[in-house]
């Protein structure tokens, strides 16, 4: 008999750590929704429909948040969005400044790379809501190339 609870115990233990695997990933997915408050070099732009974010959970409190941004008004290429975001349990998604986004990958070729300003964001349900803050490079102190964009998407 205490073999037999043993194994149910077992059982219900293996069950509940799966449960709580998939509750850890539950923010994977792509995302489709719409950038708004596009600003790129101090000037506004529409926004932006049908564009894709892929949120990868490593499972581990991190994560890779993957995207293509543009070419929106006179930008000279796409920005390739790979950003490191740390996933809290609540689904509170943030990125440390001055960290690697992504690149901006020219028409004429080339890249550049492209910093976070600041990044937040959250995650609930299908749903995601980030604003991400980035630019090229600093001089004297001062962000250049600047950009910032809103994203509201669902799975």
């Amino acid at each position: 008999m205490k073999q037999l609870s043993f194994v149910i115990a077992f059982i219900a233990m293996s069950v509940f750590s799966i449960v709580s695997a998939k509750a850890q990933t539950a923010v994977d997915g792509v995302y489709t929704g719409t950038l708004s408050n596009i600003t790129m070099n101090h000037n506004q732009y529409d926004d932006a429909t049908g564009v894709e974010f892929d949120l990868i959970d490593n499972g581990d409190g991190t994560g890779l948040l993957l995207g293509s941004i543009g070419p929106i008004g006179s930008m000279p290429g796409t920005i390739e969005v790979n950003l490191k975001v740390n996933i809290a349990k609540d689904g509170t998604l943030s990125a440390q400044p001055t960290v690697q986004a992504g690149e901006l990958v020219l028409n004429e070729g080339g890249e550049m790379t492209i910093y976070t300003s600041s990044f937040s964001g959250q995650v609930s349900g299908n749903t995601i809501h980030f604003v991400l803050n980035t630019y090229a490079f600093k001089a004297f102190d001062e962000e250049i190339f600047p950009a910032s964009v809103t994203f509201d998407g669902n799975k």
